[in-house]
């Protein structure tokens, strides 16, 4: 079996954020404290983006909602998130990433979540 080298693990890097096409990691799904879907964003809605680098290591994802957004509402539990291809497809390509609930009430409220990925290197 031959072993990847460091242009190979730049490749898988560079495909997992082909900002240029439909082929990239830029869905973010945020879930409650029961692991149920509360939200599944792409980067058309501009409360997603991507803060890293071209190719950078690790990927990361950024979301921002707050219950001022039409579809956050009061009281609403956040407790992790999840990366997907695309916003069609059923099949994540991370595990959650949980972190420590947080419970939005107030308009003025904001959750930030930085969903990290890294790919192996040399």
């Amino acid at each position: 079996m031959a072993e990847i080298n460091s242009n190979g693990y730049t490749s898988i890097r560079n495909w997992i954020d082909d900002r240029t096409t439909s082929d990239t990691w830029s869905v973010i799904e945020l879930l409650d404290d029961t692991d149920t879907p509360v939200i599944r964003l792409s980067l058309t809605d501009s409360r997603v983006s991507i803060p890293s680098s071209l190719g950078a290591n690790p990927y990361t994802l950024r979301i921002e909602v707050s219950p001022s957004d039409a579809d956050i509402s009061s009281g609403q539990t956040f407790a992790g998130s999840r990366i997907f291809k695309t916003d069609s497809d059923g099949d994540e390509v991370t595990a959650i990433e949980n972190f420590s609930s947080v419970t939005l009430n107030n308009n003025d409220d904001v959750l930030v979540v930085r969903h990290d990925i890294e790919a192996p290197q040399l």
